[in-house]
């Protein structure tokens, strides 16, 4: 199945009934205090509180092969019950910036960091003893009436306590953290950076999926490097870094017995390297640079999953992933810019050589256009064109998402009181996949239209 809809998927069908809702609040409150303590020092201190919450059903659909080797699509609810996830974070930041003779600066950054997490998840589903591996049913791809998958049927079905499967993501996690990042700039052209971070991440204990999960620490110790040089003053420049990062990845399921272990830490070493070009007066501004990451204990679906479609997890040892970006912007003639980028993955498990799943594109590029009258009657008056490009995704095996180019255009008047706009998103109706391990269709051709009014 290399195309789903060349497998017979239509690519406008809900494949549900009514009512099938999740109601969704999101909140975020954000502060910050900015205090200069003289010429050199300056303080930042940030607050922010976010949360969620959602509650209702979750419909979601899983592309199979039946016994006749005939395409079919398994129905299936994740619904959620009042669940919560809420993020409060205070960061307090000192810079320190120093000039000395001969074109010499320093410029340091300490800060410190807390987070603490607070997760209140509560899923259910079809029971998996009374429904086949939790699903509603299995319905063929095209021709059948889908409407009795709704929001009536689930909610009678679900007032019998025996036919639901609940699950739980309950746990309170605090993040400690403090940080020194410094650039030294011994003569001009050139930037040395040397940083580090540590992190301490501590689990308070709680309840995953259907296990109860002990409290744990891991903490580590990340440092940083880097340089820039101007080969040309103000035209043409080569850098260099090197970072290393640290992620608590805490429990994950190892069988499909539900049973859960702690992870080991997830590191990650990275160098980076290229060039930066200002080139017609900075008309043209372009940057080129080779990356190489190696990653060990990440964190890879095994392709079994629990009856709630929980995936069950291990720890792959290593992946290694390289690749080149180039971007580029352009300011060629007066009322006139170009924006473009392109970008080449390569990704694969050490062990095994294959690409993960959730890799993505090979390939992907995007650009913009915009040209706006500066001047005469016409002034105020804009268009442009925009694309995205990816190659093929290859998501599962021989499962893969076609590659796309989508276009979109906008054209606007903007004068000093109002202006008004009008863009066209995927004007050519494409019909475009994407995904994250997932087959999500795309939205076809669209118009937006918005009126602005200045005071």
């Amino acid at each position: 199945m290399k195309d789903l809809e060349k497998a017979g998927l239509d690519y406008k069908q809900s494949y549900s009934g009514k009512g099938l809702y999740t109601t969704a609040r999101n909140s975020n409150i954000f502060g910050q205090v900015n205090y200069q303590i003289n010429d050199n020092i300056r303080s930042s201190t940030n607050i922010n509180n976010s949360y969620g919450f959602s509650n209702g059903n979750n419909p979601y659909f899983t592309v199979l092969q039946n016994e006749a080797n005939a395409l079919v699509v398994g129905r299936a609810d994740q619904a959620t019950n009042n669940s919560t996830k809420s993020y409060f974070q205070i960061q307090q930041n000192f810079n320190f910036d120093y000039k000395f003779a001969n074109g010499m600066r320093n410029r340091t950054v300490i800060g410190f960091d807390f987070l603490r997490t607070t997760t209140r998840l509560h899923y259910y589903g079809l029971n998996s003893e009374k429904y086949p591996m939790g699903f509603f049913d299995f319905v063929p791809v095209k021709g059948t009436d889908y409407s009795n998958f709704n929001a009536n049927v689930l909610g009678a079905i679900y007032s019998d306590p025996a036919n639901v499967s609940s699950t739980n993501n309950i746990g309170d996690l605090k993040t400690y953290s403090g940080y020194l990042s410094n650039v030294f700039t011994p003569l001009e052209g050139l930037n040395l950076v040397v940083g580090l971070r540590y992190e301490n991440n501590d689990f308070l204990g709680g309840r995953i999926y259907v296990n109860d999960s002990a409290p744990y620490k891991q903490s580590a110790w990340s440092p940083k490097a880097g340089l820039v040089y101007q080969i040309i003053k103000d035209k043409f420049s080569v850098f260099g870094n090197y970072q290393n990062s640290f992620k608590s990845n805490g429990y994950y399921i190892v069988d499909k017995q539900s049973n859960i272990a702690l992870s080991d830490p997830e590191k990650a070493n990275q160098f980076e390297g290229g060039l930066k070009g200002n080139l017609f007066n900075g008309r043209i501004n372009a940057t080129v640079s080779y990356y190489d990451i190696k990653v060990k204990n990440m964190l890879l679906d095994t392709g079994e999953y629990l009856a709630n479609f929980q995936s069950v997890q291990t720890q792959a040892g290593k992946l290694h992933s390289k690749g080149v970006e180039l971007e580029v912007n352009a300011y060629l003639v007066k009322g006139f810019s170009l924006i473009g980028g392109v970008a080449y993955n390569d990704t694969r498990d050490v062990q095994t050589g294959l690409r993960p799943n959730t890799a993505g594109s090979y390939w992907l590029a995007n650009f913009n256009a915009s040209y706006q009258f500066l001047d005469g009657n016409l002034k105020g008056l804009g268009f442009g064109i925009g694309g995205n490009y990816a190659s093929d995704n290859n998501v599962t095996g021989n499962f893969i998402l076609p590659k796309y180019f989508v276009l979109n255009a906008n054209a606007f008047y903007d004068t000093k009181k109002f202006r008004v706009g009008v863009k066209v998103d995927n004007f050519t109706n494409q019909h475009y996949w994407t995904g994250y391990t997932t087959a999500n269709p795309q939205k076809l051709i669209n118009a937006l239209g918005s009126i602005t009014y200045k005071f």
